[in-house]
Order: structure tokens, then sequence, then C-alpha cells
């Protein structure tokens, strides 16, 4: 992962003085890294000790080792600023926020995702008797779109986003079913005290959130992180719902290429009946407009 990733990951669980150091180094360019620690901290309005302990929580040994770190991020791309919304903002500027934050949202989580767990994720998941999807609020309509995906795949899928109904399923779960739980910050208590029942009682459990430092992280058994910097202006945990989606849609896609033959000819004669009942075609739209034969 990028320093500039590990910086956005740690920055919800800073104090306020470490959330000033984290956006003077989001803010620096690369020419600003030859400064010294003494002169960054009387540019970020902090002392030496204060970088010093924001470094170390960061895991790096010392400043210089962030430096270094940091360098390489800066010398390969250029950081474009973070997208914040003013509400003085021109409509077309807004739209062009909103991609530039979802483009930027997905190329991070592209980054800090870990493969080798989807991986792992994906071979728990075909080979379950049952998957469950929970989560609230806008998790709660990934939960939903996850839920018909494996349910297109034929898998017994379902979406909980009631409270009361997470832990009655968490209850009831078993060896062989997969609870996948999704919450941006991590910290939705029904999500995670219902991931830690069905662990519990021998479920694989999944999380999707936004922090490795969070109570879903610590409870479920595979985590797979999304990477939404929670700056000031904007909600991220709307913006969340993109990248939770993007691994919702690759989870189902690489369940799909390991379906049997059976599977995928099944899910041929689904489309083709969508496409017949569900979907206007183009001899019915001759017909109503009064050029069919």
């Amino acid at each position: 992962m990028s320093t500039l990733l590990r910086i956005k990951q740690a920055y919800p669980g800073l104090n306020p003085g470490q959330r000033r150091i984290a956006e003077f180094f989001l803010g620096l360019s690369f020419e600003d890294l030859n400064a010294s620690i003494d002169e960054i901290a009387r540019r970020a309005d902090t002392s030496v000790a204060s970088i010093s302990r924001f470094c170390k929580k960061l895991g790096f040994e010392s400043f210089q080792h962030l430096k270094m770190s940091l360098s390489r991020d800066l010398r390969e791309e250029t950081v474009a600023p973070l997208p914040l919304f003013l509400p003085n903002d021109e409509p077309d500027l807004v739209i062009r926020k909103v991609f530039a934050e979802a483009v930027m949202n997905l190329q991070d989580t592209e980054q800090t995702i870990d493969f080798n767990l989807v991986r792992q994720t994906v071979g728990e998941i075909v080979h379950c008797g049952a998957i469950s999807f929970l989560g609230m609020g806008g998790s709660g309509g990934v939960a939903m779109l996850g839920s018909q995906l494996f349910t297109h795949l034929g898998y017994r899928s379902q979406a909980v986003c009631d409270p009361y109904a997470m832990l009655v399923g968490a209850g009831h779960a078993q060896p062989g079913q997969v609870m996948v739980g999704i919450s941006h910050t991590g910290r939705t208590r029904s999500v995670v005290e219902a991931l830690e029942i069905a662990g519990e009682n021998g479920a694989v459990t999944v999380g999707i959130t936004n922090y490795r430092a969070s109570p879903l992280a610590d409870t479920a058994r595979l985590v797979l992180l999304t990477a939404c910097y929670e700056g000031r202006g904007h909600i991220a945990q709307s913006n969340s719902i993109i990248p939770q989606v993007a691994i919702i849609n690759i989870l189902y896609l690489l369940a799909a290429s390991r379906s049997a033959r059976e599977v995928q000819e099944r899910l041929e004669r689904i489309e083709q009946s969508v496409r017949n009942h569900l979907r206007i075609l183009e001899t019915e739209r001759s017909k109503r407009n009064g050029t069919g034969t």
C-alpha cells in the first residue's frame, strides 16, 4: 500500500492535531520533501515531536523513513488535489468532481485490496451452501445487489438489512455458510455482532469496510478493504458505495467463471427469458410506432 493511502486510511482515527499533519502530508509536492522536519513542523503548525509520533503511528521508524516512502509515491505519480465540494461550486464543476472522486476511490481501492484475500473469499463462496449479505443504509443497497447477483448464479442467497433479522440469521448460521458484512466505517453494531455470532457458529465471515482498524475488520475472518478518503466537504459513506459495488462484482464474476458448464448454460437461458419477458424488443417497438409489418 502506498504511503498516501496509509495516511488516508488512518485519517478517521487521528486526533485533530494528527489530522492537521496528515492533511499537510497529503498536500505536499515532491519538491516540498526537501524540507527538514523542523521546517515541516513550522509549516504544519505543529511540533517536531508530534510529527515523529505521527510517523510511528503509521508504522514508520522515523520521519526520514516516511519521507523516503512518500517521495517514491510522489515521484511515480502526480497527486491531484482531493475534490472537495463547496457550496458555491458551479454545476459543471460538481459533475466533474463527482466523477473525479469516483475514479480516485476506485483506483485507491485497487491498490489497497489484497488480491489473495479476494481469491480466498471466492474459494469459500463457490463451496458454500448459502451466502448472506448484511448491510444497512447505503451498504444495505449493496447487500441487496450482492444477493441478487448470487441468486442469479443459483446460490441460496439473501440480503439482510434489518438488525433483528441479522442476529436471528447469525444465530442459525452453520459451517458451510458465508456471511458478508458490509459497513463503510466498520462500526455498524448489528453487522459486527451478527458476524461475530456467525463466526462462533462456524460460518465463514467476510467483512467489506474502509478501515483496517475497525471492529468489523477485527471480527471478520476475511477482510476486503475499500479506500475512500474521508476528507472535509463531502460524505465519504456515499462515495464508498462505488468501490463496495466493484468488490461485489469482482466476487460475482470470479464465482461465475468457476461455475460448472450447466450453470453457465442455465444463466444464458435466464438471460434470454429476461430479454423476452422484461425488455421491450425491437419488434414490439416497431409495432408501437406503427412501422411493423
